[in-house]
């Protein structure tokens, strides 16, 4: 008998396979738009991060340990960072909306490549002895790697760099509130060290005009009225018409007026801050119970790392503009400083540039906020008449002379027609009658809160300006008259009212004009005090008057310091020249102010 045949049951159909678009939202999300959008965040906030961390710790070492001049914001570590991420996040937008819709498409791999080019690129722009074709190869072979990394790796980014970025990001915030407090803390301080100041200690407020000439003012002959506030000022105090400042730039100028030196004595240089050998006014004056701060506007030489703020409790350069974040950035800086893009975008203004009105109401806050009793010393740097000049209006159509259109860079100045150097001449004049109208402003401030009676105003400028007349322009590149002649006005306790100083002065005497001022008779400058043209039966003789500038890099190789280190002496009348090459120039000034005719044409110098 056959056994009954089994009939095996039928298998069960397997359930369809399901495409990737029909898995449930909730399945999906590991790896759809939270996970790209996470993982794009992380990435942006990560190089971001990293790369403006990267150029901080560059720029501290050379600071530090090179010790020299990096013209950065020390607020680098933690601006930087979030100005890269600002970058960074509009770039990255669409490789994340990308990955939105395709998670596990091309999208990782083309955002790390741009986002590791940009950062490559960006701190390899401080390598300053690289050419650029080799900073630009070097930065594509990182991204490209970086890139392969990221497609092997993927599951690993997606889980630790959304949390690494978030980390990096926290480190930055901590470093900003932490560079914030250091900085109140050292104030409050030094403010709370301070001895006892003398009773009835006049206050000194330091206005310097930065890239001023004195050729350019009312105040001085000039025949368009720039300055009419300056000369009513000055008529309750002491002018001097021929004051010569001891260098044609900035640093080492100001360093003169801070420590009573000539240049050749100081480490002030193109790429070299001051350094502590010698004493500040500040910090002699704070040592004598007063409360000093600084604010200034020249953020390429004026901030605190170029070692004028020695001495100061407090001190304002970089701001918090939009610009000024840009410029915490090498790549900011790169993209700032391009003629070419300055030009085509219409963009001719310095990122960040404070105003003259800003300056005003830094130093105004902090009068306001100064502990109660105590004398204080201000040094105001305005940088409004430096090129470009861009005056506000009414000023910039103040003194209109032409309608040929103008070139603010100033670049290849010396291929300007007439026309178009009347127009910078234009510009520039009204950028020195707003300066004036701020110094109004100003002096009305301190009368409103009693305090300009008791303060001596110094306003001075510390170096002039060309605009052709021996074939350059700008400054820092000759010793002539309108580089070195300066406006210089002292008014308050102790100074003449109306009086006129005719003879040559020297602004490496103005430290220890103002401790005499002041009543400070231990002075540790080796000037002398300037009361000696205006006191009654005081000995008004003076020496030699030197100027100084050390050979610049990138000018025309036709302008005197691109050969070499160059000095002058005004000494009897005359003004000698020791160009760089050797070649001399003599002038006679009384006769011949606009050192025209050389007198030793026999020594083949400039005619």
């Amino acid at each position: 008998m056959l056994a009954p045949q089994r009939t095996a049951p039928a298998p069960m159909p397997a359930p369809p396979a399901r495409s990737a678009d029909a898995t449930p939202a909730a399945a999906r999300r590991p790896d759809g738009r939270e996970s790209a959008i996470a993982l794009a965040l992380g990435l942006v906030l990560g190089f971001a991060a990293l790369t403006g961390l990267a150029e901080g710790a560059l720029l501290a070492f050379t600071r530090l340990y090179l010790h020299r001049l990096t013209h950065v914001t020390s607020r680098v570590f933690w601006m930087a960072p979030v100005t890269y991420a600002a970058l960074f996040a509009v770039l990255a937008l669409p490789f994340a909306l990308a990955g939105v819709r395709r998670p596990r498409g091309w999208w990782l791999q083309a955002l790390v490549a741009l986002l590791a080019f940009l950062s490559a690129y960006s701190v390899l722009q401080l390598a300053t002895g690289l050419y650029p074709w080799a900073r630009d190869l070097l930065a594509a072979g990182v991204a490209i790697r970086l890139a392969t990394f990221a497609s092997r790796f993927r599951p690993r980014l997606r889980r630790l760099v959304p949390r690494a970025g978030l980390a990096l990001a926290a480190l930055v915030v901590l470093l900003g509130i932490g560079s914030t407090l250091a900085a109140r803390i050292r104030e409050r301080r030094m403010l709370a060290s301070l001895p006892a100041a003398r009773a009835g200690a006049p206050n000194v407020l330091l206005l310097i005009w930065d890239t001023v000439r004195a050729s350019s003012l009312s105040l001085y002959g000039y025949a368009r009225p720039t300055t009419p506030g300056l000369e009513r000022f000055a008529s309750r105090g002491v002018t001097f018409e021929q004051a010569i400042s001891t260098a044609p730039w900035t640093l080492p100028s100001h360093a003169g007026m801070f420590t009573g030196r000539w240049a050749h004595e100081l480490s002030a240089g193109w790429r070299t801050p001051l350094d502590d050998r010698y004493p500040t006014l500040a910090e002699v004056l704070a040592d004598n119970g007063y409360a000093t701060s600084g604010f200034v506007a020249n953020t390429h030489y004026t901030t605190a790392e170029s070692g004028l703020a020695r001495g100061m409790a407090h001190y304002e350069g970089f701001g918090s503009s939009p610009g000024d974040f840009l410029m915490s950035t090498a790549l900011g800086r790169r993209l700032a400083w391009d003629r070419l893009l300055r030009t085509r975008i219409g963009s001719f203004d310095i990122p960040g540039r404070k105003n003259a009105a800003s300056i005003d109401d830094e130093f105004l806050r902090w009068l306001d906020a100064r502990p109660a009793g105590r004398p204080f010393f201000a040094f105001l740097n305005y940088y409004d008449a430096h090129e470009p000049y861009l005056p506000p209006a009414p000023y910039d159509t103040r003194f209109r002379s032409t309608t040929v259109p103008r070139k603010p860079l100033m670049w290849q100045a010396w291929k300007m027609t007439a026309p178009e150097v009347r127009g910078e001449r234009d510009a520039y004049d009204g950028s020195i009658a707003y300066l004036d109208a701020r110094l109004g402003s100003l002096l009305q401030a301190l009368r409103g809160r009693g305090l300009l009676d008791n303060t001596i105003v110094v306003v001075v400028a510390d170096h002039g300006e060309e605009f052709g007349e021996h074939g350059v322009f700008t400054h820092g590149n000759s010793l002539y008259l309108p580089s070195l002649h300066v406006p210089l006005v002292v008014v308050g306790p102790g100074a003449a009212a109306g009086a006129r100083v005719a003879a040559p002065v020297t602004l490496r005497d103005l430290p220890a004009t103002v401790l005499d001022l002041a009543g400070i008779r231990r002075s540790p400058f080796p000037g002398q005090s300037l009361a000696r043209f205006w006191a009654p039966g005081a000995a008004a003789a003076d020496g030699p008057l030197v100027a100084e500038v050390g050979q610049a890099s990138g000018l025309p190789a036709f302008y005197p310091v691109a050969v070499g280190d160059m000095r002058s002496v005004f000494a009897g009348g005359y003004h000698l020249i020791l160009d760089g090459d050797g070649r001399q120039e003599l002038y006679d000034i009384r006769r011949d102010p606009a050192e025209a005719r050389n007198l030793l044409p026999a020594r083949g110098v400039r005619p």
